[in-house]
């Protein structure tokens, strides 16, 4: 399975750890951001499903990718 995260950025100094975790539907795609500082983080799965975290902590996208899937 391959991940892709886009990340633009406004903050300075982010770290971003991304796990997958199977479902019956799919594998849905989420981790934690640690080091925000300030705003306009915008992450995206599969060059959509965007997900802008406006503090430190989890995050999970809400489309599920089929296994296979990119």
């Amino acid at each position: 399975m391959r991940i892709m995260v886009r990340i633009a950025l406004l903050a300075a100094a982010v770290a971003l750890g991304v796990t997958a975790c199977h479902t019956g539907g799919g594998y849905t795609v989420g981790g934690t951001v640690t080091g925000l500082k300030g705003s306009g983080l915008v992450l995206q799965n599969n060059s959509g499903n965007n997900v802008s975290p406006k503090t430190n902590g989890g995050f999970v996208f809400s489309s599920a990718i089929d296994q296979g899937g990119p």
